[in-house]
């Protein structure tokens, strides 16, 4: 009695289930209701054939059949039941039918739906790859195109996904393609992209690794640029940038002229408002200012031509003491000159072991095969100038200070008339160790007993910072080997050094020494004429001031 009573409550639930479906739901939770209903009903009719078939078995083993009144009772018990059962079955059909029904109406309502995502209205809306730097943008798009629409969130999230590409399409395809989704998916990416301090840090490493590609004006002018950007945006999040941290940061970045010109101003400025948006101003006039000057002062036609071809003319001598030497592989000096490899065995052994050829120091063939020149000393091919046994066989000329020691002894000892010049003799000594065959080197001046006459003169060198050609002055000394310029010249023309060498120097004035380390280059200069002239036997040996 108990399960038949349980099994008709559950029935009487079931007939309000399906009055229910009289108004055509469809959603999710009802359909979810039909399943749990069919499945109870189901269990419920299972247990009452169970009860009903104990109960016959009961009464079998009772004995009990001569009892009419109980016997009646028994099969009026049995009816009741049966029915009960068969309203059971027909109300399991009803709701198998009912979730037929359903399930094919979702499956045809998302058979109808699928196409029409497919043919979504194009929206101009930018790509996002996951780069927080470019989320503002995309979500202030994003938001005025779709996401204050009044459409479907179904059709919102298919449009954001066809917006997202890269790490922020894996990050959204973690979560389910459905419309209750949308939010959490949008949730999600403006945790992860929309933090403000993030974009901070972001625009502070750009600050800190943003740099010119060179001190041209051109350059500094994009630098400007950049800078101003960055400022002003971190102005616009509420960062503090008026420190005066953030201002030598910025200063430093720009040439030294430029520099100079924003400290003049501030100095000039001292009583009136100064921050850093004023300092990148000040910049950026300034360097405005020099670039429509340059534009202006420009050679003509002709002119500008010229230049450019002597400065694209790569003289032999530059080019040979940029290629590396075949011996030491370095670079600053020909392999004749070889300082590291002086010995002719030396020389010879490093050929064979690097199997090159001994007339032009090349890998690629033998000496007999060779399309290169004789040798210059003595005229023969198959041997290259730097391992010619003519260089090897007379000894190192070691003379030249010895007769500087003379010069200068014999002016010491001799008492010369009043009217004629006195001659010294300035040794600039390259401390090296001895076995690397090297020589002291001398430099004569000409002296009088109260001034000191220098022959002087002035040619032109390329500024490549300008691009024009500018006057500078030249000391010829024509009994030295070794020419020097200040380092101020050498940053102006942007000269690199191919090497180095510890240098002992006697200048004019002091009578002591000056030992120094001197920077190699190479230097072009054209005279009046316009014809170039290189300085290539050992280079130009930097010196810090002119001595």
């Amino acid at each position: 009695t108990l399960a038949c009573n349980r099994l008709k409550k559950t029935i009487d639930d079931d007939d309000k289930l399906l009055l229910a479906n009289s108004d055509g739901r469809r959603d999710n939770d009802f359909q979810r209701h039909v399943r749990k209903a069919l499945l109870v009903t189901q269990a419920e009719a299972n247990k009452v054939e169970e009860a009903l078939y104990k109960l016959c078995e009961t009464f079998e083993a009772l004995s009990m059949d001569k009892d009419l009144p109980k016997q009646r009772k028994l099969d009026d018990a049995i009816r009741e039941t049966e029915v009960l059962l068969g309203r059971t079955q027909e109300t399991i059909s009803n709701l198998m039918k009912l979730q037929v029904d359903i399930e094919q109406a979702a499956k045809q309502e998302a058979a109808e739906t699928e196409p029409q995502n497919a043919k979504l209205a194009p929206i101009p809306i930018p790509k996002f790859k996951g780069d927080i730097w470019e989320w503002d943008t995309f979500w202030t798009s994003f938001n005025y195109n779709v996401h204050s629409k009044n459409i479907d969130e179904y059709c919102k999230l298919h449009y954001l996904l066809e917006a997202l590409q890269g790490e922020a399409l894996q990050l959204a395809k973690q979560f389910e393609i459905s419309g209750s989704t949308y939010k959490l998916v949008l949730a999600h990416l403006k945790e992860k992209y929309g933090d403000e301090q993030a974009l901070v840090d972001c625009l502070l490493r750009r600050l800190q690794s943003t740099e010119s590609r060179s001190s041209s004006f051109d350059d500094q002018m994009t630098l400007c640029e950049q800078l101003r950007s960055i400022v002003s945006q971190l102005k616009l999040k509420k960062e503090h940038i008026d420190n005066t941290f953030l201002q030598k940061q910025l200063l430093a970045k720009f040439s030294v002229d430029i520099q100079r010109h924003i400290l003049r101003e501030k100095t000039r400025n001292e009583g009136m408002e100064w921050n850093t948006m004023k300092m990148l101003t000040t910049a950026r006039e300034f360097i405005k200012e020099e670039l429509q000057i340059t534009q202006q002062t420009e050679f003509g036609k002709h002119n500008h031509e010229r230049t450019e071809n002597l400065h694209s003319e790569a003289p032999k001598a530059v080019r040979k003491q940029l290629q590396p030497c075949f011996y030491c592989r370095k670079v600053g000096h020909i392999p004749k000159n070889c300082e590291e490899f002086s010995t002719y065995s030396q020389r010879v052994q490093i050929m064979d072991t690097r199997k090159l050829c001994r007339n032009c120091g090349v890998d690629d063939h033998i000496a007999s095969k060779c399309p290169r020149g004789n040798c210059r000393v003595c005229g023969i091919h198959g041997h290259h100038t730097s391992i010619c046994k003519k260089m090897f066989e007379s000894p190192e000329p070691m003379s030249q200070p010895r007769e500087s020691k003379q010069v200068q002894k014999t002016v010491a000892k001799s008492t010369p008339p009043p009217s004629k010049p006195l001659t010294r003799a300035n040794t600039v000594l390259s401390n090296q160790p001895a076995n690397n065959h090297l020589h002291p080197d001398t430099i004569l001046c000409t002296q009088e007993n109260s001034k000191t006459m220098i022959l002087a003169g002035q040619a032109q060198v390329l500024n490549p910072t300008t691009g024009r050609l500018e006057p500078i002055f030249v000391m010829l000394d024509t009994g030295a080997d070794r020419s020097f310029i200040t380092n101020e010249l050498a940053n102006r023309l942007q000269l690199s050094d191919v090497n180095s060498k510890r240098l002992t120097i006697n200048t004019f004035g002091p009578t002591a020494p000056i030992t120094e380390t001197c920077g190699i280059t190479v230097l072009k200069m054209w005279d009046a004429a316009g014809q170039p002239h290189n300085f290539n036997d050992c280079g130009l040996y930097l010196q810090s001031s002119a001595t």
